[in-house]
Order: C-alpha cells, then sequence, then structure tokens
C-alpha cells in the first residue's frame, strides 16, 4: 500500500518536524500546507518519502470557508491516479500511536473504505452555522482584545439583524458532522476534487464549515465509509483540544488510536518517548 500524508500547519514545528520523521518511510508521501500568515516556514526534511512543501499557500482564518480552500491546495497537490491507497489529511500537531507497519496494517483490513471520525451534531447547530451569513470572522479570535471584541460585536450583530429580518439559507446539503481530519481513498477524493466549485460556493460564508464538506460530499455517494472514533484521539476542554503532556504517555498508547491531537513543542519529550515506544 502507498499513502498520502496531507498535513495542515501553522505552528509547533519542533512537534511538526518529529511527525514527519515518524512518517518518514518509503510507504509514504508528505504533502504540507503552512499558512500563508507565516513569513518564514521552517525546513523539513525526509530520507525515505517524497515530502512536498506548498508554493500556493492559504490564508487559513480560524471558522472560514478558507479551511476548506487549504484543503482543497493539498487534496490537488497530493492527488495522483493509481498511486495512493490512502490520502490521510491531518494537521502539524497529530502524532501516531502505531508505527508505519501499524498504520499500513490498519487500514489494510479496512479494505478500502475511507475512515472519518463521527461527531454528534444537534439540529440548533446546522441552523446556527449555516442557516446564516456569516461575516466578521477574519479576527474573531484575535490575540488583540479590542480587535476581537469588535469583530465579536459585529458578528453578533450582523446576525441578530439576519434573525430578525427572517433571513434562513438552505441546510439541505448538511448530511451530518465528522472530523475534517480524514483517511480518504482514491475516489474519494476525485468525487471531492469534482465538486470544489460548488462546495465553496455552498460552505462560503458558512461558520466552522471543515467539519462539514467531506461528509456532505460522500455521504449518498457509492464510496465506502467507515465511521471509526480511532483515526484520532482527541480530549475537549470546553471547546478547545487538550494538550497532552509527558504523563500521558501510557494513556494514550492504551487508547488503542492511530493518531492524538494536540502535540505541542512545550512537550516534545512526549513525542520522542512515543518514537521510542512505537518504532523501537
Amino acid at each position: 500500500m502507498k499513502h498520502a500524508y496531507m498535513i495542515m500547519a501553522h505552528d509547533q514545528f519542533l512537534s511538526l518536524k518529529e511527525l514527519v520523521a515518524v512518517l518518514d518511510d518509503e510507504r509514504n508521501d508528505i504533502y504540507v500546507h503552512f499558512d500563508k500568515k507565516l513569513k518564514a516556514v521552517p525546513e523539513l526534511s525526509a530520507r525515505h518519502s517524497n515530502l512536498t512543501i506548498l508554493n500556493k499557500r492559504v490564508n487559513v482564518i480560524w471558522g472560514d470557508v478558507s479551511q476548506i480552500k487549504a484543503e482543497y491546495a493539498l487534496f490537488k497537490a497530493a492527488f495522483a491516479p493509481g498511486k495512493y491507497d490512502y490520502y490521510h489529511i491531518i494537521s502539524g500537531t497529530h502524532f501516531p500511536l502505531k508505527s508505519n507497519d501499524g498504520l499500513h496494517s490498519w487500514f489494510s483490513a479496512c479494505n478500502g473504505a475511507c475512515v472519518l471520525k463521527p461527531q454528534p451534531l444537534p439540529e440548533e447547530e446546522i441552523g446556527m452555522r449555516f442557516g446564516y451569513y456569516h461575516f466578521f470572522l477574519k479576527h474573531l479570535i484575535s490575540r488583540n482584545r479590542t480587535v476581537n471584541k469588535a469583530y465579536h460585536l459585529g458578528w453578533r450583530a450582523v446576525l441578530a439583524v439576519q434573525k430578525k429580518l427572517g433571513i434562513k439559507r438552505d441546510t439541505s446539503f448538511i448530511k451530518g458532522k465528522a472530523s475534517q481530519w480524514c483517511s480518504l481513498n482514491e475516489d474519494a477524493l476525485k468525487l471531492i476534487l469534482s465538486k470544489e466549485k460548488e462546495t465553496l460556493k455552498k460552505f462560503r460564508r458558512s461558520f466552522c464549515c471543515d467539519e462539514f464538506f467531506v461528509r456532505s460530499i460522500l455521504d449518498g455517494s457509492d464510496v465506502p465509509v467507515i465511521y471509526d472514533d480511532k483515526i484520532c484521539y482527541v480530549e475537549f476542554v470546553h471547546t478547545t483540544p487538550r494538550i497532552f503532556k509527558e504523563g500521558d504517555l501510557d494513556y494514550l498508547l492504551d487508547s488503542g488510536a492511530l493518531f492524538f491531537r494536540k502535540m505541542y513543542d512545550s512537550n516534545i519529550g512526549l513525542a520522542k518517548k512515543i518514537e521510542e515506544r512505537i518504532c523501537g
């Protein structure tokens, strides 16, 4: 089997380098998209994998359709008919909990089916994220508190006006919710690429749409899909993924998951200990 790992990165570059080092295998090719906001990108290298750093970069804005645009940039860079059995979209803060042999064995048992991590979807979430037009997302999570507050006020004000006017967007294309970090086969990626223009139009001015667009395309298609939480272990503290530390080593390895998220530079010792355990 041949796999393509497509990585979205914007910080935590020590962790990213460890991630690339662990995935570096002649059965894997690696593609990395760095956020366009970065003035300088780190140097990455691989001895066994073909490593591609995308030259065309997207300015990724949290909650915005630009997240999907960045994924499409990776999809188009990696797609090669007949070359890969699986295309994995992961973040720069992912880290494997199994060796490359273990990962390839696990996916071989999936018999070519795509693997998505399911997520619950309350009905009101569909209306909030897709039933209205969302503006002021550019600095919604700015570190500048004044800018952050101003954009939150603008965002809420525009939503309030739409609700008062009874504006409702079509949400019938939302079939379910699944993590944007997923593993796709060739047929799935071909289908997703054929829907790029339509997809970007549908999801424009929606909110946090990256968890919906892959499933919205695959649901109802002939592409086989397995839903499995094991694809990535993550723990949320309120709405933010917890950053794991060295003391979580055994806990993570016993989870049975393929990857975990988030791995941060401040706890880089955890990555090195996992690498020792899974790679011998």
